[in-house]
């Protein structure tokens, strides 16, 4: 789950397992999807995170990036309360192997829509699209399909 800090706006990838490999590649993926809006990445410290092969990823994509301290979810708070969001659709210990990208997209969309109290009431996509525009970056349709 990827969580724009200005907009909250979220994006969520189904990998199918946390090998470094697998986990650069969907990061590669959004970053060159995402060009002019990712800045930096905060992350846990998950050995697929912290591996070499990421850490080139990132920096061959111009994206800075920071780890949390260990135990410190507050650190990546955006990403947690998003995560607490998802669970409203998909309970713990469900097995996202059953779960298609398109059906997540579909949730992601959903909670993407939802008007926010923080942005005086503006869903995170509207927020997004503001943010977009202030980078002068085009939002187009290929914002709207992660996958």
């Amino acid at each position: 789950t990827f969580v724009e800090r200005f907009s909250r706006y979220a994006v969520s990838m189904v990998i199918k397992d946390k090998s470094a490999y697998t986990v650069s590649k969907s990061i590669s993926k959004f970053c060159e999807k995402y060009k002019g809006c990712v800045d930096s990445v905060t992350c846990d410290r998950g050995s697929e995170f912290i591996a070499l092969q990421t850490r080139q990823m990132l920096d061959q994509h111009g994206v800075k990036y920071y780890y949390a301290h260990a135990y410190s979810p507050y650190e990546r708070g955006s990403n947690e309360n998003f995560n607490k969001l998802l669970r409203e659709y998909y309970p713990k210990k469900t097995d996202f192997a059953h779960i298609s990208q398109s059906e997540l997209d579909k949730t992601v969309m959903s909670i993407n829509t939802r008007p926010m109290r923080t942005h005086r009431y503006r869903s995170r996509l509207q927020a997004f699209r503001r943010h977009c525009q202030y980078r002068q970056v085009a939002f187009d349709q290929r914002f709207l399909n992660p996958s």
